[in-house]
């Protein structure tokens, strides 16, 4: 074995030549060769998902887009995120039209990120049909991305997305064993992941061991990131402290008005103290009669 490592360093060195990973270790690989396209969109993924700035992870796709404009896999998550209906109906349809170019685990993100950007579309324009093109782009995100994270096990977002797929189509409990299968010891320990296991253990009502995972994930960073409050929120939502959740929710918002998870709860929240409000007050009307 030491002889024959030995003849492979010399022949490489001789050549002057690299090897590549293999094609289904790791991280997957980009369609782009622009370093800084993809330093950008992986920064955006970082930023959404572990510290929970949605509107800097817009900027940093657009930047990632600045420096490869052909970069499709950033122009459809930058597709996800925009307010802006028109752009958004622009980039779907460049994105439609490049979809053909691009190849491996790359096209079967894409053709999910495309599908995600479509169901929004149509939702927006009030069409019916909505909930049948949400199905189907939920199969295809839960087909395309088992696909990739076997492939591709360094991936820790998409394995996230995955994960959420599955809760969506299973249920709390499905997407929590495959999260704990199929995270290594590093990636559980990652904001997003730690989070949202934080959310699937308060959805099966283990709220002791839920607070105590937020609690890891909010000592290990920084109090000026949306991200822990926004867990912190999700937490007592579903433990029905809608006081507190609207507490860290709207601590969250006033960090990034933009963090869409934060904004729902706060607003579920409010609703939810209303609701309680108003039956207290009705019961004490009805006490009164």
């Amino acid at each position: 074995m030491v002889r024959f490592s030995l003849f492979c360093t010399l022949s490489l060195l001789l050549l002057g030549c690299t090897r590549e990973p293999p094609a289904d270790a790791g991280l997957m690989s980009y369609s782009t060769t622009e370093d800084s396209a993809t330093y950008y969109y992986r920064l955006g993924w970082k930023e959404i998902m572990d510290d929970g700035w949605y509107g800097p992870s817009e900027q940093s796709y657009r930047k990632s887009l600045a420096f490869d404009p052909d970069f499709l896999l950033a122009k459809s998550t930058l597709a996800r995120l925009t307010l802006d209906r028109s752009e958004r109906l622009r980039l779907y349809e460049e994105l439609r039209k490049g979809l053909p170019s691009v190849t491996g685990a790359e096209r079967l993100a894409l053709e999910v990120y495309m599908g995600f950007t479509h169901f929004t579309n149509l939702r927006e324009a009030g069409a019916d049909s909505t909930a049948a093109v949400l199905s189907r782009v939920l199969s295809l995100a839960e087909k395309n991305f088992g696909e990739i994270i076997h492939r591709h096990p360094e991936e820790t977002y998409l394995k996230a997305e995955y994960f959420e797929v599955l809760h969506s189509v299973h249920g709390p409990e499905k997407a929590l064993d495959s999260l704990r299968l199929l995270t290594s010891a590093a990636q559980r320990r990652a904001p997003f992941i730690r989070g949202f296991e934080v959310s699937l253990l308060a959805e099966m009502g283990e709220f002791a061991v839920a607070k105590s995972l937020a609690d890891s994930l909010a000592a290990g960073l920084p109090a000026d990131l949306p991200k822990p409050h926004a867990v912190y929120a999700d937490l007592y939502f579903q433990m029905d402290s809608f006081s507190l959740a609207r507490s860290f929710a709207a601590r969250a918002v006033e960090l990034d008005h933009r963090n869409l998870d934060a904004s729902r709860l706060l607003s579920r929240s409010e609703s939810a103290i209303k609701e309680a409000f108003s039956g207290i007050k009705e019961d004490k009307w009805e006490k009164k009669d």
